[in-house]
């Protein structure tokens, strides 16, 4: 049985209400992914547990049609959701209606990315670690304010995001880069887990600056000094990064271009309840081993 486009219309006004309106999806847009929902659909009910009736989602429309999923313990997806429409709904409060019309594209892109082939590519989740790190930049020091999204650079390349802080005029770029599928578990010295990151991060920072002038680790744009960032973002199960917790608060401090790690935290309390933080990934490898009773990041994030 196929899935209809006024289904999947249901679906989103029911899990991630503020997201889906906000986005201004159209059915058009809906339409030309009807295809793809319902052989994804197949693909799922060909691979799925018949003893756990579980699967890992990498869509958000597995997000939903795994809520809808009674004979699972579906709280973990539903919550998930949630979480999407709760940071849309802060980001629309949070920065200005002018640059709202960029911000919808990122939550169309959450909503609308997926494949019909069942892989371990998370695409939706790079567009959601985008907002995820713009709410967590805003909240986190109020005195820095959103004035672009998406500003184009001499290179033809363009970046993230803008921030001023309002003691300064200088503005501070920063790029959101997510890290799937990372085994820190085969990195077996602390040499090797360096060496790895660092080639991430200087592919990334390569990539984004190449023919533009440099000085001193500042980008020169338009005459002016201007300070260029990345933020990585951890997704995976974080336990497994545990081993290397000390060599990760090394490199905290270690980068003039590169925010410290950071990663959603998934928690549930005795309550039944589920909490979501979005913090640095030192902050939440201290908490593991804080509270040995805590429960982990659900691996399919």
């Amino acid at each position: 049985m196929e899935i209809t486009i006024k289904q999947i219309d249901e679906l989103l006004r029911k899990y991630i209400p503020i997201s889906y309106e906000f986005s201004e999806i159209k059915e058009k847009d809906l339409i030309k992914k009807e295809k793809a929902f319902n052989k994804r659909i197949s693909n799922i009910k060909k691979i799925e547990n018949p003893e756990k009736k579980s699967y890992e989602p990498h869509c958000v429309f597995d997000l939903l049609i795994l809520s809808e999923n009674s004979n699972i313990d579906n709280k973990w997806y539903k919550q998930f959701l949630n979480n999407i429409d709760e940071i849309v709904a802060r980001l629309k409060k949070n920065i200005n209606v002018s640059l709202h019309d960029k911000l919808k594209n990122s939550v169309k892109q959450i909503i609308l990315s997926l494949k019909e082939e069942i892989d371990n590519q998370n695409q939706y989740l790079d567009f959601y670690g985008e907002i995820l790190g713009l709410d967590f930049f805003i909240t986190q020091d109020d005195k820095f304010k959103l004035i672009e999204i998406e500003r184009k650079l001499p290179n033809r390349k363009s970046v993230d995001f803008v921030f001023q802080h309002e003691d300064d005029d200088t503005p501070l770029y920063i790029d959101f880069v997510s890290l799937h599928n990372i085994k820190p578990q085969l990195l077996k010295t602390r040499k090797e887990f360096i060496n790895f990151f660092e080639n991430r991060f200087n592919q990334k920072l390569e990539k984004k600056t190449k023919d533009l002038n440099t000085e001193n680790n500042l980008l020169i744009i338009e005459n002016k000094k201007v300070p260029f960032m990345i933020q990585p973002i951890i997704w995976g199960n974080i336990e497994d990064f545990l081993v290397h917790k000390d060599t990760i608060k090394f490199m905290d401090n270690k980068y003039a271009n590169v925010s410290k790690m950071v990663s959603l935290f998934v928690q549930i309390n005795e309550n039944d309840e589920i909490f979501y933080s979005f913090t640095t990934l030192s902050n939440i490898l201290d908490r593991i081993i804080e509270d040995k009773d805590i429960t982990p990041p659900q691996q399919w994030l």
